[in-house]
């Protein structure tokens, strides 16, 4: 199962989380790219607007998740 590591500095929320994917076992390489790419982004609006965005980074990774997990049922 994949997991997302956070970590923040003293600025934040003004300054974007970093951000780190570990074990994406059943993740292709383009769906971790898409995944880290999200999850950038969003850090970095959030952070723009000074905003904690621990919830919106939940939030995709949920999404992302129930897209790759329906691309491997059966039709």
């Amino acid at each position: 199962m994949p997991v997302l590591l956070s970590r923040y500095t003293a600025e934040y929320p003004a300054s974007p989380l970093e951000l780190k994917l570990r074990n994406p076992k059943g993740l292709s390489s383009g769906d971790v790219q898409q995944l880290a790419q999200q999850l950038t982004e969003t850090a970095t609006a959030s952070a723009q607007l000074e905003q904690v965005c621990v919830f919106d980074l939940v939030g995709v990774c949920q999404v992302r998740m129930q897209h790759c997990t329906q691309q491997l049922l059966p039709a």
